[in-house]
């Protein structure tokens, strides 16, 4: 009779970004939370094990209107949740100074990927709703120009 041997877990990943881009998002010095695009999860298999989701946060461009510089005020951090019944949850944290821009200039963009594990939130196949909650600048304005979001989803099968 031939050994069995324990099945093989095989780790995978694949990002899902949103459909299309916003064209641009402005945050100013008044805290506010920002719409962000969502983002659906398909055709993960249903016996797939969720090890970790990442968020993804991608901009082509970043302006700052203002003839001083200008950088975020404060830790503010992008959120996921599940657009049906979740609870936002943090996702990628930025930290107070980060993205500084010298005044009345214009730099390139990033991609800034998350460190924090939302697979509490991201439990598999689904819509995801985004936001940048409470962003906050020093001065008015930064202007993020071709904004797309995304989720890095981690599983083996």
């Amino acid at each position: 009779m031939p050994v069995s041997r324990p099945r093989k877990r095989i780790p995978k990943s694949k990002p899902f970004w949103c459909t299309g881009s916003q064209a641009s998002i402005t945050v100013n010095n008044a805290a506010s939370d920002v719409a962000l695009l969502s983002v659906t999860v398909s055709g993960l298999p249903s016996y797939a094990n969720i090890d970790r989701v990442r968020a993804i946060f991608k901009y082509r461009k970043v302006e700052n209107t203002n003839a001083a510089g200008n950088k975020l005020n404060g830790a503010q951090e992008i959120q996921v949740k599940e657009t049906v019944a979740g609870s936002w949850t943090d996702a990628i944290n930025f930290l107070d100074d980060d993205i500084q821009v010298d005044g009345s200039t214009t730099d390139g963009g990033d991609v800034v990927m998350g460190n924090v594990d939302v697979k509490g939130e991201v439990t598999g196949n689904g819509t995801y709703d985004l936001q940048w909650d409470e962003a906050s600048v020093d001065s008015d304005s930064l202007v993020f120009y071709s904004v797309q979001v995304g989720l890095v989803v981690e599983w083996t099968e």
